[in-house]
């Protein structure tokens, strides 16, 4: 596959390159993960958004944790602590 000719800082060449952000929306400028639609700033946006690296954004990891359920199968610590 051949990259088209852009210059080094353009965004859209590390968007071909890498996978971004699944709560990036390329015609917003808020983080779709965000509860309060928080604008994106420029650095974060090629940070994060753009890369691979969106794994590593405190935006994406507490949607993930948000939408995750909790594994925990023991008592909780208010029934282990009444005993």
């Amino acid at each position: 596959m051949e990259l088209p000719n852009r210059p080094w800082n353009d965004p859209e060449r590390f968007q071909l390159a890498e996978t971004p952000c699944p709560y990036f929306k390329k015609n917003q400028s808020c983080c779709g993960a965000s509860f309060s639609a928080m604008p994106v700033q420029r650095a974060r946006k090629r940070l994060y958004c753009l890369s691979e690296n969106h794994d590593t954004c405190p935006l994406y990891l507490c949607q993930m944790l948000r939408n995750s359920q909790s594994r925990n199968a023991g008592p909780s610590l208010r029934e282990f602590s009444s005993k």
